[in-house]
């Protein structure tokens, strides 16, 4: 049977589960038993939910791949649109990001995760500036349905 899509091709997906809502800007990585694998380079959250957004924000330290349906998929009709886009979009949550981790509050945090996340996240907004979409890190993980994504 013919796929809709082919690996290697960048794509939009809005992505819905119990507990997560969000679209993001992926790279289709391959294909199993009826599902997409898509590997994420960027994605965009609803603004009411900010408080859930910094809370699993904080543990992103490695490339995620989601399984997605067909119907989840949408095409990207212009890269440096939807680029642009979402490269506004990760260097505030950089910015953000970056504040949330300086401030005096949560000076005590756990140093190794700090790190963890700001070289992970750094690596993902220097992706998207230079617009290679097929560089990887060297970390990857495989979340499904009943897992928080973000």
């Amino acid at each position: 049977m013919p796929r809709r899509f082919e690996d290697g091709k960048v794509v939009q997906v809005y992505y819905s589960t119990r507990c997560d809502a969000f679209r993001l800007l992926g790279k289709i990585d391959g294909f199993n038993e009826g599902k997409y694998k898509v590997r994420m380079l960027a994605y965009d959250l609803d603004n009411s939910r900010k408080y859930y957004y910094w809370y699993h924000r904080k543990r992103r330290i490695m490339d995620t791949i989601v399984l997605c349906n067909a119907n989840e998929i949408g095409d990207v009709l212009s890269t440096d649109a939807t680029l642009g886009y979402y490269l506004a979009i990760a260097q505030k949550q950089w910015n953000e990001m970056v504040k949330y981790f300086t401030d005096d509050h949560n000076a005590g945090a756990n140093f190794s995760l700090k790190t963890e996340t700001f070289a992970y996240n750094s690596f993902a907004l220097k992706r998207l500036l230079d617009g290679d979409l097929d560089r990887r890190y060297h970390l990857t993980e495989t979340k499904r349905r009943n897992q928080y994504v973000i």
